[in-house]
């Protein structure tokens, strides 16, 4: 997990895509300049997203480090999270494979993408249902709407889950 976000804020700091990263930086400029979204400028994810972003553009002093920092933490504590759920569920020697698999599928965030944070809320949402309480529910809901509003595209995937929740 470690090597996964050390490894890409390397990635992230050595192969620079002005489009994708020069994207989510100016929607986050835009929107600490006072600007108003979808009015002065459109977001093109989501809004949690562009306030994620804003907030650690921030804290790094409006370097685009901001941007790589959340983006790989985002990232590698997904993968972490999802193998607790599999070694809760399953056994530890999966939990180890799971993250040995996504870490040689996608080992490293090579774009600041608001994919990462939504694989986050949802890994995260999941493992809280886990627990199978009344808090545990009503904190899942939160995060899984925490995943909608990082990027909106991705309804149909909860009707999914709240199907599977369901039965």
């Amino acid at each position: 997990v470690l090597t996964s976000f050390f490894g890409s804020i390397y990635q992230l700091n050595l192969h620079y895509d002005g489009f994708h990263h020069g994207l989510a930086y100016s929607m986050s400029e835009d929107f600490l300049l006072g600007r108003l979204p979808y009015k002065d400028f459109f977001v093109q994810y989501g809004f949690l997203y562009v306030l994620i972003n804003s907030f650690f553009l921030k804290i790094f002093n409006m370097s685009i480090s901001g941007l790589y920092f959340i983006a790989a933490l985002f990232y590698s504590s997904s993968i972490f999270l999802l193998s607790m759920l599999i070694k809760k569920y399953i056994n530890y020697f999966y939990a180890c494979l799971v993250i040995i698999s996504l870490f040689l599928i996608h080992p490293f965030v090579y774009l600041p993408q608001p994919d990462y944070q939504f694989f986050f809320f949802v890994t995260l949402a999941i493992y809280v249902l886990s627990y199978n309480n009344k808090l545990s529910f009503f904190l899942s809901g939160i995060f899984f709407s925490f995943g909608i509003l990082v990027k909106e595209v991705f309804i149909s995937i909860y009707l999914f889950v709240l199907l599977g929740t369901i039965l």
